[in-house]
Order: structure tokens, then C-alpha cells, then sequence
């Protein structure tokens, strides 16, 4: 770039500053640019045949398919589900975004994203590591490690699973956490009065796919 001063040689005054900068400019990304081929990270995905015993697989069965989470969000696809908000838009690489939701059998469920990849990649193309199941807008069939399905009670998830690495206690509900770490738990929301479960959350957002 440079920058122009002008001065009038007779009067000695200023007259302009011209100021011009020759660097090209980024033009903004958009899911246009961004390639929709499945990256190696999605290809190498198996899903599995059956829910492995321990919790810490993170394998569940959700609304009559088995998915290991973190799971490409084109394997929910290929099972008949739609992209709703977030639709069309990218992640950026090694990135991670919430806000996701997509749709099947009428019930809409909300997702986070993490991109596994180096480069920018379309929703598709990223993997689902977090989302919840309720008894209100998001009521999917579920069926987790030791049988616990949507009709288990807190005792079940007890005698399943043991004591939860710690427990949140609301008015109306005890929150069981099965811990991994931060980014890696489930969550069981029970109802005080009657012992059914109101919510399952599930995170899997580990650093890098094993």
C-alpha cells in the first residue's frame, strides 16, 4: 500500500492525502466453497451393530438406530433425519459450534458440531457430540449401556451404572453425572416425586477421533 501527500509548490500549502492499499482482499467463505465429499475422518466412521456394555463407548440407540457417539452428521441423515437450524452453514477447521437441530417423526433435536478436520467443512460433513432427549419437544426413543431406555427410573441408572461421579439436586429434580471428564458424560435428570427419568443428556467431544 502506500500513502500520498500533495502539496501546491506556489502557495506552500497542503492540498491532499490519497492513501491506497494494494493488498488483496479475502473474499468471505461460504458453503459454496466449501467441498461436500465425505472427509476421511466421516469414511473411517463404523457404526456399531450393538450397544457395547460400558457406558464410556458412548454407543446409544436412538430413535431405532445405533450410533457411537462422536458420530458424522450425515450418518443421522442416511437414517432419515433433516437438517433444520444450521442448515447450509460450515464449521470451521477443528472447530466446534452449538445451536444445531435437525428433524424426524415430526420431533425436532437439538445437536452440537465439532469439525474434525483441518479445513472448513459443511454441517454434514462434521460430527454430532452432544445432544439431549426429554419428555416435552425431544421425546426420541433411547436405549443406552445396561438396558436403560426412556422408562428406566433413577433406580435403574443407579444399578446400572453405580453412583454418578456427582449429583445436582434441583426443586423438583436430582441430576445424575457419569463423568469421563468435561467434555465426555451423561447426564440424567430424575424426577424427585416419582423416579422417572425427564432428560438424558449425552456429550462425547473428545480432542481427536480415536
Amino acid at each position: 500500500g502506500k500513502i500520498t501527500f500533495t502539496f501546491d509548490p506556489d502557495k506552500k500549502k497542503f492540498q491532499s492525502l490519497g492513501v491506497e492499499n494494494l493488498m488483496p482482499s479475502e473474499a468471505p467463505s461460504s458453503t459454496s466453497e466449501v467441498s461436500t465429499t465425505a472427509t476421511e475422518e466421516v469414511k473411517n466412521y463404523t457404526a456399531p451393530t450393538a450397544i457395547d456394555a460400558d457406558w464410556t463407548a458412548f454407543n446409544v440407540k436412538l430413535a431405532g438406530d445405533i450410533y457411537k457417539l462422536p458420530a458424522p452428521v450425515s450418518a443421522f441423515e442416511a437414517n432419515g433425519w433433516v437438517l433444520q437450524d444450521g442448515a447450509g452453514e460450515t464449521i470451521e477447521g477443528k472447530g466446534f459450534q452449538t445451536g444445531f437441530s435437525m428433524r424426524k417423526d415430526n420431533k425436532v433435536l437439538t445437536f452440537y458440531a465439532t469439525n474434525y478436520n483441518d479445513q472448513p467443512q459443511t454441517i454434514s460433513n462434521c460430527f454430532v457430540t452432544y445432544f439431549r432427549v426429554d419428555q416435552y419437544d425431544a421425546q426420541f426413543p433411547i436405549e443406552l449401556a445396561g438396558g436403560l431406555t426412556n422408562s428406566a427410573k433413577g433406580a435403574d441408572v443407579l444399578a446400572a451404572y453405580g453412583e454418578p461421579t456427582k449429583k445436582e439436586d434441583t426443586t423438583n429434580n436430582s441430576s445424575y453425572i457419569y463423568e469421563v471428564n468435561a467434555d465426555q458424560n451423561i447426564t440424567f435428570a430424575v424426577d424427585k416425586a416419582d423416579d422417572t427419568i425427564k432428560s438424558v443428556t449425552i456429550q462425547n467431544n473428545p480432542d481427536e477421533l480415536n
